[in-house]
Parts: structure tokens; sequence; C-alpha cells
């Protein structure tokens, strides 16, 4: 397959009358659309806000099979490769596609060039074979997305840049509604699952496990449902009040059921500049290289008393690959 060069064109705007939320409601309103926000403003975590729609490519598996649909013709090419193994196929398009940016100013930052999306649960089945028994690829859930419209709130500078796939494009928002009463709706109780009975046993049966030896640290979730006769972004808004953390999200992707909101205090993982960084649990020793295993790191970490022997102790290496140029990039998966 031919590479496909796209070109993203960006103008930068004033936005010191304007909010994400605002931008968000004006500019997406009911459509599809993806918000990426941050509460810590600090110049480093916190600084962007990033604002999508208009999806030109969309990318699913079903039945563990990659499904390719694309709006734009530059992209229909990548329709040919529906029907292969989902990540087989997500990494034939990561490498078929590369954007380039034409932006005046600084260089952007490599979050508005990417998909966005999610990947479920079910995707360790398919990363790791030994789990595919228990956690069918067949039953896998995700989706990701190339945005042909975005824009790039920029909280230290009050502006913001905004980025499209088609030259000449002019962002025109909506008047959005001033004044909204975001009070909750009554609810329902809601259901637990698993039920409380399931959920002790399950925690008698960790602690088993820790004294046998085959676990360090179990965490037992619980997922609900309830009925709520409210809109999604409503609920969002609530939560981005009562909950500001760092890593937050709306979600509202096009061919995938439901809507994906939350509010997340860390970051899992990050790739810059082909270097990938992790936050891993405390307790954790950086390590350089393998014949580190052989230095005095694990008997420092154990003679810390929260990381006694009875916890765990884990090392971590940076992986760097070849560095790509801050413009000219191949799409890659956001911050998770």
């Amino acid at each position: 397959m031919k590479p496909i060069q796209l070109k993203q064109y960006g103008k930068w705007l004033p936005a010191d009358v304007q909010t994400p939320i605002s931008l968000y409601l004006g500019l997406v309103g009911d459509a599809p659309g993806i918000l990426l926000e941050s509460a810590e403003v600090d110049g480093r975590l916190g600084r962007y806000t990033l604002i999508a729609w208009d999806f030109r490519l969309t990318l699913r598996p079903d039945n563990g099979k990659l499904v390719v649909q694309a709006t734009d013709d530059r992209l229909k090419p990548l329709e040919k490769l529906s029907g292969m193994n989902f990540l087989d196929g997500l990494r034939r398009v990561l490498r078929a596609v590369a954007v380039e940016q034409e932006a005046d100013g600084d260089t952007l930052p490599a979050l508005t060039r990417g998909l966005y999306g999610y990947l479920g649960y079910g995707i360790a089945g398919m990363l790791e074979p030994k789990l595919a028994e228990h956690v069918k690829p067949e039953n896998a859930e995700a989706c990701l997305c190339l945005p042909g419209q975005m824009v790039l709130f920029d909280h230290l500078r009050h502006s913001c840049c905004y980025l499209s796939l088609d030259k000449g494009s002019v962002p025109r928002p909506a008047a959005a509604e001033w004044g909204t009463d975001l009070a909750a709706p009554e609810t329902a109780d809601p259901q637990l699952y698993p039920a409380r009975e399931e959920y002790i046993e399950g925690v008698k049966k960790a602690k088993e496990l820790i004294t046998e030896g085959e676990c360090i640290q179990v965490v037992l979730s619980t997922r609900f449902t309830v009925p709520l006769p409210d809109d999604p972004f409503r609920i969002y808004r609530r939560l981005r009040q009562a909950n500001p953390s760092p890593f937050m999200f709306y979600m509202k992707l096009p061919g995938c059921d439901g809507t994906l909101l939350g509010s997340s205090p860390e970051m899992m993982v990050r790739c810059e500049e082909g270097r990938l960084e992790v936050r891993p649990i405390a307790g954790t020793r950086p390590r350089a290289r393998p014949k580190a295993m052989t230095s005095p790191l694990p008997t420092n970490c154990w003679k810390t008393p929260r990381n006694a022997p009875s916890t765990s102790c884990s090392w971590t290496s940076a992986a760097t690959t070849s560095d790509a140029s801050p413009s000219r990039a191949r799409l890659r998966s956001s911050d998770s």
C-alpha cells in the first residue's frame, strides 16, 4: 500500500473570551467529538486542552478483525485492510499514514497528530496469548478515530490553534447557551457487579493467594449501572466540577455505542519524541540496563519501611526509538 500523506493546516486565534466548554458546545454540540482536559495548569501536564471532531477515519474490531471506515477519499485505500487481525491491521494503518503540520509559531505538541479513542480490557487477550482463553480476542472492544478538525486550547497564552485537514477551512462556533442548570436528576439505586457477597468472597480468595505466594497485590474492581435520564455532556461538566483532575476526558465516538467520560489523577503511559514514560506504582526503582539486576537496588528497596519484603519492588527502564520530526510524524496513539 502506498503511504498516505496528509497535511494539517493550523491557525492561531485569540481565546481570552472562550472556555474549553463553550468552544466544545459551539463547535461540536451533540455531534461525535472528543474533549481532553487537565485541571493542573502548570505548563507541563495541564497547559493544553484538545477538542476534536469531524472524524475522517474510524477503526474498530469486529469478532477480533479490523473494520476500517473512511469518510475522506484520501483515506479510502485503508478500507482494504478490513478483515485483518485487529492489532496487525492497526499497526499497518499507523505505518501507512503520516501527518505533516503547517502552523505558525511554536511546534505543536504531539497530541495534535494521532488517533484518538480507547482500547478496552478485552484487548489484553490479543496482546498476551496466555490470556486469550479467558479474555477472548473476538469479544474485544475498541474504537480509534482520526479527526478532520481540532482546536488546541493553550491555557498559558489564552489562545487556541485551529487545525484542519482541509486548506482554507474556518471554524464557525455557534453561540453557547449561558447559565444552564447542571443540577443532577433523581436516579434509582445503582446495580452493583459483582454483588456485595460475591465481592467479599473475592477478597477472601485474594488473601489466600497472597498467603500462598501466588500474587503480591490485588485490586478488585466493582462495576455499577444506573438508569440516568440526563445528557452525557452535562454529567461530564458536573464531574469536572466535583473532581477536577490532571486527566479528564469526554469521548462520543462515531459508530460506537455509548459515551466515555472520566477524571483520572494520574498518567499511565506517554510517548514523546521516541521516549516512553510510565508512572509505576510506589516502590518501583529505575534500571538503566539488564546488568543493574545485580545492583544493590533490591536490598535498598526492602529496607524502605513502606516497601518491606511483604510488598513488591519492581524495576523499569526507558525504551527509546528513532526520533521523529516534531512537525512530520507517523500517527501514534495519544497519552493514556
